[in-house]
C-alpha cells in the first residue's frame, strides 16, 4: 500500500483483501450470548411459575375441600387427575367436581407440604414435566363411615404441565400414594 492509497498522508493502513470477511465471532458472539442468556432467564422464570403452580395446588387442596375455583383455574380443559390404583378423572370439570366431592365426604381437613420439586422445561418452552413429593396431615373419615381419624399421608406426584395464554396449567397429574398412617392425636385440629 502506498501513501496515496491511504488518503494522501499519514501512516499507511494495511490493505484488507476484499474476499476476507470479518471473523464471525466479532458480531455474532455477543448476540448469541444475549439470546442464550434470555433463554436461560425465561427457563428460570418458567420453573419459578411452575413451582408457584404447585404451591397453589396445595392451597387449593387444603382450602374448602379441594376448592373448585382454585383447582379449575390451574387445569387445562382436557386435564387428567389420577391416584395410582385408586381413582382417575378426565376433563377439568370432572376433575374439579370429583376431587371436591371426594374430599368433602372423606377428608374434612388437610394440610399439604409439597417438597423436592424437580421441573424439566421442554426446549420449546411450552411444556414441562415435574415430580414433587407430598407429605400431608389430614383428618380422614373411614370408607365405611364413623369417626374421623388423624392421618399422615405421603407419596409423590408426577405431572405434565403446559404453557397457555393464561400461564402454566396442569394437563395430567398422577399421584403415587405410598404412606398412610394414623397419628396419635385424636384430631389434628385440637392441640
Amino acid at each position: 500500500m502506498n501513501l496515496a492509497d491511504a488518503g494522501g498522508g499519514g501512516a499507511p493502513r494495511p490493505a484488507r483483501p476484499r474476499d476476507v470477511a470479518e471473523p464471525p465471532w466479532i458480531w455474532t458472539r455477543p448476540l448469541d450470548k444475549m439470546q442464550d442468556l434470555a433463554r436461560r432467564l425465561q427457563r428460570l422464570e418458567d420453573i419459578g411459575a411452575i413451582k408457584r403452580l404447585t404451591a397453589h395446588y396445595a392451597i387449593g387442596a387444603d382450602r374448602n375441600n379441594n376448592d373448585p375455583e382454585i383447582f379449575a383455574a390451574m387445569m387445562t380443559e382436557d386435564a387428567i387427575w389420577e391416584a395410582e390404583g385408586m381413582m382417575r378423572f378426565e376433563g377439568r370439570d370432572a376433575v374439579v367436581r370429583e376431587l371436591h366431592a371426594f374430599s368433602k365426604a372423606r377428608i374434612p381437613w388437610s394440610l399439604h407440604f409439597n417438597t423436592n420439586c424437580i421441573v424439566d422445561v421442554a426446549e420449546s418452552g411450552k411444556a414441562a414435566s415435574m415430580i414433587w413429593y407430598v407429605f400431608e396431615t389430614a383428618t380422614v373419615t373411614p370408607e365405611k363411615g364413623g369417626r374421623t381419624e388423624s392421618m399422615v399421608i405421603g407419596g409423590w406426584y408426577e405431572s405434565d404441565i403446559v404453557k397457555t395464554d393464561e400461564g402454566w396449567k396442569f394437563r395430567h397429574i398422577r399421584l403415587f400414594p405410598k404412606l398412610f398412617g394414623r397419628h396419635d392425636l385424636p384430631n389434628w385440629l385440637e392441640p
